[in-house]
């Protein structure tokens, strides 16, 4: 029996040998290409305690990043990370104090006082929890409190322009959005946004959105400058993909959709206004920037996924 036991974890390591080999040998020119342009930065935490890394976001007030994410163990909470120079606290979120919170994650934005963390898994569907950042640093334990409902499936937000950006993510196999946001054949997926005003409840002056981008699928990411929208997707061991588009907010709106009785003016990035698409390797997920430089956060270094690992994706990369 056991020289049985020894000769099958010889063979699986075997086996294993090879799939890494292979996946190498065909990611090699990928990696090559992709490091021309893309810098190894900060080693992403809790990746050995099962954290999956989904949203990044830098907070200027504080001089860090935030990294959101989920656990992959059983009955643990979900939490965000306080990135500050190479060292980091963890923050864990609860419902109530022995109700942990195991919601996706999948992004989180900052401006001034204010985050917003997306989530459209567990728990509320299509959920924008709002939280108070002096109180996210001063708490190793922090209690979600407030949300509200997002009119898209709140996968990944970013904050541009005084807006507050959700966007939702669409792969046509296990996950759908509405087909009401399907405005165009390649484009199933919206981004809203929401006027911010710190006074107000949830930080916005309205759970209406006032504006809207239509975007294709696999959405992961959402970043702005003065010029261009970029677009994080990713679905998988598919490579993933960074969409660079031009400003269309300088044009008039394409079109519109009706949300709330509310007539919501649109803007669709397709290829007319795409600038270039470069070709990442699998899994990235959020993107933010800090000064002129774009960090890429990918999980496939995570032990839910591993192979990243060997790859250099414990960290962020920088473009």
């Amino acid at each position: 029996m056991k020289k049985t036991i020894l000769n099958f974890l010889f063979i699986v390591t075997i086996i294993l040998c090879v799939f890494v080999y292979s996946a190498y040998t065909i990611q090699k020119p990928l990696m090559e290409n992709f490091h021309k342009y893309f810098h190894s930065s900060f080693e992403i935490p809790g990746l050995e305690d099962g954290f999956v890394p989904q949203g990044i976001t830098y907070v200027e007030n504080e001089n860090v990043f935030l990294l959101s994410g989920y656990v992959d163990k059983e009955e643990s909470a979900s939490c965000i990370y306080i990135l500050d120079h190479g060292e980091h606290k963890k923050i864990e979120l609860y419902i109530d104090k022995d109700t942990p919170y195991s919601g996706h994650c999948g992004g989180i934005a900052s401006y001034n006082n204010t985050i917003w963390l997306a989530n459209d898994g567990e728990g509320k569907e299509n959920c924008i929890w709002f939280i108070s950042l002096d109180e996210l640093m001063n708490t190793s334990k922090l209690y979600l409190k407030e949300s509200f409902q997002s009119e898209v499936q709140a996968s990944t937000c970013d904050v541009h322009d005084g807006y507050l950006w959700v966007g939702e993510y669409e792969d046509g196999m296990n996950y759908y959005t509405d087909k009401s946001h399907h405005l165009t054949k390649n484009n199933p997926s919206l981004i809203v946004a929401y006027e911010i005003d710190e006074t107000k409840p949830y930080g916005i002056t309205s759970t209406t959105p006032q504006k809207a981008l239509s975007v294709r699928n696999r959405l992961q990411g959402i970043e702005f400058d003065e010029e261009n929208i970029y677009l994080s997707s990713s679905c998988g061991l598919n490579n993933s993909s960074l969409d660079v588009h031009e400003n269309v907010f300088l044009k008039k709106h394409d079109t519109s959709i009706t949300m709330k009785d509310t007539e919501i003016p649109v803007w669709i990035l397709n290829s007319e206004t795409l600038k270039h698409e470069i070709t990442m390797p699998p899994m990235s997920e959020g993107i933010t920037f800090h000064k002129k430089d774009l960090y890429v956060l990918f999980e496939s270094a995570s032990t839910k996924y591993k192979f990243g690992k060997y790859l250099g994706f414990d960290h962020i990369f920088r473009y």
